[in-house]
């Protein structure tokens, strides 16, 4: 979820200051070398290839940022099959059509030993050769072996570097360029060098000169492993011409990565890439792709976008990083929400629901279709809500602390505390609502707090506040408590939804958040006053009536056709199960109240027991690949741990759930750096 936090009634809050017309959902991505390829199955019969190395449903990965190219970067979801897979290492496809890798050539007339700088060219076409061009040969000599040596010094710190007989004498310095030799749209791809006699080949992890030295005729290179007398013997013995009467041709060819980035081993025959006699058969009579681990990212097929519910568009955009030796080994990818329509303005919300999971790739096509059918998208403005009551409480007559109370009820207007000497200051809602804004409870440090409708409150001067932006000379750096040394964060805290012309709420700036204020004191004498009624105006009414209340989580009705199921719901192969409790008092559902012809937005809690607990934090436990996840909620009198008992799936398929919700969550300000307060729970189930 993403909610518009600004104040609507701020002169600050212009269309240009505030209104949000671009999202990215879920910006992420995947370690290029662990999970180097990208899958997206046939838009119209939903079925993902992979098995038929010449038919493989993969995505060109080319570098982000840059002009699309290929048949990935950017595409409208409306135009995909619902969802991407990354595959791991030891898939095969024979579709690249990659030009052959040539080495460089030496200009006619010029003395390589003289001027070896400048000699060479990167390459060279046949009219260049008639010229006087030469084009260097990789090749090992009749009688000779490659007699290779060791740099001193690893490549990356990890892989041996060799100089290694490989190429004629004469010529100068080459500096080889990555994105000429391999297509930078597949960055699972590398270097190998191949004996032309055998098609045994070493992978290059790096290639550092075609030649340095006119005199050496030695080609530079690193391999992997990180053992220098393992890595000659390696060369040396892959190249050995020293019984033949006849030269040995050396090919550099594109081949896989054989394993991910970082690993150290010796090489091994690989598959080489251009060529179409390539067969699964041919391959190897063990392989079976549908075993490869996946990580798969669902997000339907955009079906509510361009409505007026929800106007704008949605799209896929992906790419990699990977543009040479040592750079950022990351493929980014994210879904955008865009357009000339897109317009999140102050106080509403949209909501994305998707999935992530983990399984074979074997399984990925079937738990994939079926979870395309329930990812979901919305935009709700602040009348669609229907939020229960907030109470805010102090106990000291100069009102220098407070707690927070919810009602009891699902759309409850009233709020109870247990304590005979609080009384209720102001009042508010759960979510958002017409005519009140978020309020936050700020800390930096031990000492310094503050309650109120400014984020920024302990930020540095930025010529201007919340909502107002900074510029590119004086930035806003929401993570830096001002005054103070920089490793100290703040600490932000949602309470709820509030009147901002409140006197009531407004008295509170300085206050103290103490959640034990509401917690029943047995010797407390107990008071007749009625529970308290929602209201905008400040009231001292207290009450004594014991009351466990949660904070509200958004709710939805979800459409006939795309029903917003529960995990019961899901296929069994994707789901752990789970047992459940039903407790007295629970996480409440909210409904919305729909627009005529719009669609509504449910959802019912399922599978949770949840207890009492004396810590202030809910822990929602997922299957047994899910550590646990750890969600504080300070603006409730009393907390609760929710859990999931679970039993391992039936297969080795692991869900990850992108519910996104929003309430009383504290935020890590470490990662705001200035950008709009974005607030999410439950994200994993």
């Amino acid at each position: 979820m993403i909610h518009n936090f600004a104040n609507p009634n701020d002169v600050l809050s212009t269309p240009m200051n505030v209104d949000q017309t671009y999202a990215n959902i879920g910006w992420g991505g995947v370690r290029t070398s662990t999970l180097p390829y990208a899958l997206e199955p046939n838009n119209i019969t939903g079925i993902l290839e992979y098995s038929d190395v010449n038919n493989v449903d993969y995505l060109d990965l080319c570098t982000f940022g840059e002009p699309p190219m290929g048949k990935a970067m950017i595409s409208d979801l409306k135009q995909l099959g619902g969802y991407t897979t990354f595959v791991e290492s030891g898939l095969y496809i024979n579709q690249l059509n990659l030009p052959p890798i040539l080495p460089p050539c030496r200009k006619p007339g010029v003395n390589c030993t003289i001027s070896p700088a400048t000699c060479m060219v990167e390459t060279c076409n046949r009219t260049d050769i008639d010229a006087g061009f030469v084009r260097m040969e990789l090749i090992v000599k009749a009688g000779k072996t490659t007699d290779c040596l060791a740099y001193t010094e690893l490549y990356n710190d990890r892989y041996v570097q060799l100089r290694c007989i490989m190429h004629d004498v004469g010529f100068g310095i080459t500096m080889p360029n990555p994105d000429t030799l391999l297509s930078s749209c597949a960055p699972w791809l590398e270097l190998g060098l191949y004996n032309s006699r055998t098609g045994r080949g070493v992978n290059v992890a790096f290639l550092r000169h075609w030649s340095y030295f006119p005199s050496d005729g030695r080609l530079h290179f690193a391999v992997y492993t990180s053992n220098k007398t393992e890595a000659i013997t390696i060369v040396d013995s892959m190249f050995d011409n020293t019984n033949s009467t006849t030269d040995l041709m050396i090919d550099m060819r594109p081949t896989r990565r054989i394993l991910p980035e970082g690993s150290i081993h010796a090489p091994s025959i690989s598959m080489p890439l251009n060529t179409t006699t390539i067969t699964t058969t041919t391959t190897t009579t063990n392989y079976n792709p549908s075993t490869l681990n996946t990580f798969t990212f669902v997000y339907g097929k955009a079906e509510e976008y361009g409505t007026s519910t929800l106007p704008g568009n949605a799209r896929r955009r992906i790419g990699s990083t990977e543009i040479g030796p040592m750079t950022r080994d990351y493929t980014v990818f994210t879904i955008n929400w865009f357009g000339y329509a897109v317009r999140l303005v102050p106080g509403s919300s949209y909501v994305n629901r998707g999935y992530y999971f983990i399984s074979e790739l074997g399984n990925v096509e079937a738990t994939a279709n079926d979870l395309v059918e329930k990812t979901y998208a919305t935009q709700i403005n602040n009348e669609d809500w229907s939020p229960r009551m907030v109470g805010i409480y102090s106990s000291k007559d100069d009102g220098n602390d407070f707690t927070i109370v919810s009602s009891s009820s699902v759309r409850g207007n009233s709020t109870t505390c247990d304590n005979p000497l609080a009384s209720l200051i102001c009042s508010g809602t759960s979510t958002p609502s017409p005519g009140r804004v978020p309020f936050f409870y700020v800390k930096c440090g031990t000492s310094s707090t503050y309650f109120g409708t400014d984020p920024y409150h302990f930020t540095p001067p930025f010529g201007s506040r919340f909502p107002g932006h900074g510029n590119i000379s004086n930035m806003v750096r929401s993570y830096v408590c001002d005054g103070m040394d920089i490793s100290v964060r703040p600490d932000w805290k949602l309470m709820g939804f509030f009147n901002s012309s409140d006197t009531g709420c407004l008295s509170l700036v300085q206050a103290r958040y103490n959640s034990e204020i509401c917690v029943a004191n047995e010797t407390a004498v107990p008071s007749s006053s009625s529970p308290t009624t929602l209201t905008n105006a400040p009231t001292t009414t207290t009450t004594t009536t014991t009351t466990t209340t949660f904070p509200t989580i958004i709710a939805t009705t979800s459409p006939t056709s795309r029903p917003l199921s529960s995990l019961t719901n899901a296929p069994s192969s994707a789901f752990p199960t789970s047992t459940t409790t039903s407790p007295t008092s629970r996480l409440s559902t909210m409904s919305t109240k729909p627009k005529s012809g719009a669609p509504t937005f449910a959802e019912k809690k399922k599978n949770k027991s949840i207890s009492k607990s004396g810590k202030t934090e809910w822990q929602l436990k997922a299957s047994k690949q899910i550590k646990s996840i750890t969600i504080k909620f300070s603006p409730t009198t009393t907390t609760t741990t929710a859990t999931s008992t679970t039993t391992k799936p039936t297969t080795k398929t692991t869900l990850y759930r992108e519910r996104t919700r929003v309430h009383h969550h504290k935020v890590d300000s470490k990662h705001t750096r200035g950008k709009a307060i974005l607030v999410s729970i439950d994200k994993l189930i």
